[in-house]
């Protein structure tokens, strides 16, 4: 049902407009949440071509619980939010559903890569849904990273598959063995999903794809998409793939970095949507941090990872609660503002919330583990930058907030934010009320950035506005300059050899090659070759 219905609704959508059926597209991610909380069960597809094997564990039961709820909720906000391309917009959004569950239950790597390939393609219709130069422009460069990606993902896939086949991925760590030295496929397999988390400096899409996508899109493409990254990670990058020695250090300075880089410049934006495209950036830079820690060893794996599981269902849903807000006015009364806050201040670590969980969380598993004591102090410092970042939010929204209905999928959706992470907590064994230790490790940050906050505006200080695309925009500033230094015409056919009629030649070329009558016979062959090849 988590593969079929998706896919199904996706074909009726094709077909026709979803008008008397339009509940049911909800309802497509229910099976994930039901998934999510049933026992643990596997099931072997054997007379698929690989093989494939599905199954729910300890590592993804955060990642579709968080699926079933935020996709459910995002789904029915979209109900009312979307009005123009409505049919693509569901076609797209079924596809890439069907992906990421596929992804989200795979126990093999063939299953798992298929299924990311697919999430990873069909999001490219949700951030082009508004047609606009802005929107195909964040398609163009979203394409551009999500197949390097893929080109990376595979051939570490590949090195994988040369020496153990369409590996178990349950059985990973025991194929992998005791290892002094990295294993070939880690550095592609680490770097491929460091696409899709976000992760500095291989950010670029998330600014980009987020303020043009629509509002539920966006809060799916950074609440849930970008997790899969991080399954990735876990799936296919335990302990004794990366050796006896992993960079440890070099790979907690990445997530550091990208977690104070990411919120700094993100207080220079000014659209809401950019803000938080910025906030995700410096959040998953604290999961990699996590991640980092969990690679010392297989005592600190076990340690970390429900940790991380509770760090998965927080941002997650805190933070589609969020981009959900983006489009309900959430500054223009006063229980509206109560429903913006609450995230936010979660996200930022108050007391009682669950960020202050997830970090007093983190910061138990770090200071246990093998790591310099200035780490858990950077994640702590963390707080203040992301409480800055929130506030330029709060400022933004409330100087473009336009009268709009709120829905009730954002008022669910911040109900389950409050509640699943506590949930998921006691159920793991990490829920604990706070001591005053933790009152006021989780209130200094937040009193901090008040203090900021309120010097800058009684100084009269002014953010800089930087561009939103940051390394695209040094590029262009580089090759503008790059154009001013050009050499004399006499040397123009040296700077640019190529025909002006080849352009033209290669466009007409590959509107022939992409005709259904010509691609249709193409793929079939392919197939069958595929087929003839694994009989033999």
């Amino acid at each position: 049902m988590a593969l079929l219905l998706p896919l199904v609704l996706a074909g009726a959508c094709l077909l026709w407009r979803p008008q008397r059926w339009r509940f049911l597209l909800p309802a497509a991610s229910l099976p994930a949440l039901a998934l999510a909380l049933l026992p643990a069960g596997r099931a072997d597809l054997d007379w698929t071509l690989l093989g494939v094997t599905l199954g729910a564990d300890a590592a993804s039961r955060p990642f579709l619980l968080l699926l079933g709820v935020a996709w459910s909720t995002c789904a029915w906000f979209a109900l009312a939010y979307i009005e123009r391309h409505e049919r693509s917009f569901w076609v797209f959004w079924m596809l890439t559903l069907a992906g990421i569950n596929l992804a989200f239950l795979a126990q093999d790597a063939a299953a798992f890569y298929a299924g990311y390939a697919v999430m990873s393609l069909a999001g490219y219709g949700l951030v082009l849904h508004e047609r606009t130069d802005e929107a195909r422009r964040a398609g163009r460069i979203y394409l551009i990273l999500a197949l390097v990606g893929e080109v990376l993902i595979i051939t570490g896939l590949f090195l994988l598959a040369a020496e153990f086949g369409n590996v178990d991925l349950a059985s990973l760590p025991e194929e992998l063995g005791e290892r002094t030295q990295m294993h070939p496929a880690a550095v592609f397999l680490f770097t491929g999903f460091a696409v899709k988390m976000g992760t500095l400096p291989l950010h670029v899409w998330l600014p980009m794809a987020h303020p043009v996508a629509p509002v539920p899109a966006s809060a799916i493409l950074s609440g849930v998409i970008v997790k899969a990254g991080l399954l990735g990670w876990l799936r296919f990058l335990p302990p004794e793939a990366v050796g006896a020695a992993p960079p440890i250090i070099a790979l907690v300075l990445l997530g550091l970095a990208g977690a104070f880089y990411a919120a700094l410049y993100g207080v220079s934006q000014t659209r809401p949507k950019a803000i938080l495209a910025w906030s995700t950036v410096s959040q998953m830079g604290l999961l990699l941090t996590l991640f980092a820690a969990s690679l010392l060893g297989a005592v600190e794996r076990d340690l970390l990872l429900p940790v991380i599981g509770l760090w998965v269902l927080h941002h997650g849903l805190n933070k589609a609660a969020l981009f959900l807000a983006t489009g309900c006015a959430p500054t223009t009364s006063r229980w509206r503002l109560t429903l913006f806050a609450l995230p936010a201040l979660s996200l930022a670590g108050l007391p009682f919330t669950s960020g202050a969980l997830a970090k007093d969380a983190a910061k138990a598993g770090l200071a246990l583990a093998p790591l310099p004591a200035w780490v858990v102090t950077a994640l702590a410092w963390s707080s203040v930058t992301t409480a800055l970042l929130l506030w330029r939010l709060y400022e933004r929204l409330r100087a473009t907030d336009e009268p709009v209905t709120a829905r009730p999928a954002w008022l669910m959706l911040t109900a389950a934010a409050i509640v699943l992470p506590w949930w998921w907590a006691v159920t793991t064994g990490q829920a604990a009320l706070p001591d005053a230790t933790k009152l006021w490790d989780g209130a200094w940050p937040l009193l901090l950035a008040a203090a900021v906050i309120l010097a800058a505006r009684r100084s009269g200080f002014g953010l800089p506005r930087l561009p939103e695309d940051e390394m695209l925009a040094v590029t262009r500033r580089l090759a503008w300059r790059t154009a001013l230094a050009a050499p004399h015409p006499a040397f123009e056919r040296i700077w640019n050899p190529i025909p002006p009629a080849l352009p033209a030649c290669l466009r007409r070329a590959e509107e022939r090659l992409a005709r259904l009558p010509v691609v249709g016979p193409c793929l079939l062959a392919l197939l069958f070759l595929t087929w003839a090849l694994w009989m033999v």
